[in-house]
């Protein structure tokens, strides 16, 4: 729980114990607030602005409007009352922006111990980008990767470009482009309640993965396969030093703090699948996503409007130079053969369908 929200059970808490009857007071903030802001903004809002109907729409209020909490406050609080009353409704309007505040990354602090915090800050999407999901960090990887690499690897015939070009690659990854949650974020109307859940259900993923890559890499290195231990390796640190941005930014520790959905879970289960049985096939089971992104972006960057908020945040980051093969493209080309093909693209599938669900899981639709 961040500092925020945990000031503010508190002091519900504490209102709820110590004055009981004025815990009707420490529920006007929210109340009050929330149809003032969407009132202040609501036309100022672009209608395809994907926090428009979500939430300045839903909170907006005819003029003059009065809720049920405010006509009971206003009937059962007395002058007698009012001094009461008032240091208890400041300090939830506190906790109100403190909330807001928390939310965009900004200081903890206190309105009296910070005059200017009151200046009129923007609306931010939350500042994990997308771009380090579970693919992690295509930045820490190459970054770690390279001494993994063989020092001879050479360009040739691509193992695995003849996975994903394979016909049954080819219509997953079409599918993929077709979900809710990618063509929302290509127009930019992605509703924010499913880019959170996404993050939330990609924390789950990352806690749980890291115990796949450290399994992988024990047996790799068992095995004297020591370039596959190192890659494994490489992966566990960068989820390791990933999962840190999510206690940070979304106040989640642990797995235990979520309640892990079927695509998430399924995707865990197969990468703990694969380290167990076919630990060498985990790096095809890490390519999906290291190719699957990179082409979507492709495809759409031309499309997608620079004022978007994932067009730097997602498309631009995953955008990649015509014909790029990525460090972990190279390994797998100048490591895996022929033989090994007709089981690599079992694994490739499954991969696919597991990164297709995940999207197709953020907006509630239906899994492959």
């Amino acid at each position: 729980m961040g500092p925020a929200a945990k000031t503010y059970v508190e002091y519900e808490g504490r209102v709820s114990r110590d004055y009981p009857k004025f815990l009707a007071i420490a529920m006007l903030p929210c109340h009050m607030l929330w149809p003032w802001i969407a009132n202040q903004l609501i036309d100022f809002v672009a209608k395809s602005n994907p926090y428009y109907t979500g939430w300045f729409k839903e909170n907006e209020t005819e003029p003059n409007h009065k809720g049920h909490l405010e006509k009971f406050v206003d009937s059962h609080v007395g002058p007698k009352e009012k001094k009461k009353a008032l240091t208890i409704l400041r300090d939830g309007m506190i906790n109100e922006l403190n909330f807001f505040r928390d939310a965009s990354l900004f200081s903890y602090k206190f309105i009296f111990q910070r005059q200017n915090s009151l200046k009129r800050q923007p609306l931010f999407l939350p500042r994990i980008s997308l771009t380090k999901s579970h693919c992690v960090s295509h930045k820490h990887l190459r970054q770690h990767m390279t001494t993994a690499l063989r020092k001879d690897v050479v360009d040739g015939p691509s193992f695995s470009q003849d996975l994903f070009n394979n016909e049954e690659i080819v219509k997953i990854r079409d599918a993929a482009i077709k979900t809710e949650f990618i063509k929302g974020m290509v127009s930019g109307t992605l509703n924010p309640n499913y880019y959170g859940g996404y993050m939330v259900q990609d924390a789950a993923y990352c806690f749980d993965a890291v115990k796949a890559f450290d399994e992988a890499a024990r047996k790799m290195e068992e095995q004297e396969m020591f370039e596959f231990s190192e890659i494994y390796q490489s992966q566990s640190m960068s989820l390791k030093e990933y999962n840190k941005e999510f206690v940070t930014t979304w106040h989640l520790q642990n797995t235990k703090s979520i309640v892990m959905g079927p695509a998430a879970k399924t995707y865990v289960e197969y990468e703990g699948r694969v380290s167990r049985d076919y630990p060498k096939f985990l790096a095809i089971a890490m390519l999906p996503c290291h190719m699957l992104w990179p082409w979507i972006a492709n495809q759409f960057i031309d499309f997608v409007a620079k004022s978007n908020p994932y067009y730097k945040g997602w498309f631009e980051e995953n955008e990649t130079e015509p014909n790029h093969k990525g460090h972990l493209e190279k390994f797998v080309d100048s490591h895996f053969g022929p033989k090994e093909k007709k089981k690599a693209l079992t694994i490739f599938r499954d991969g696919m369908i597991n990164e297709l669900n995940f999207f197709r899981d953020a907006c509630l639709e239906k899994l492959i």
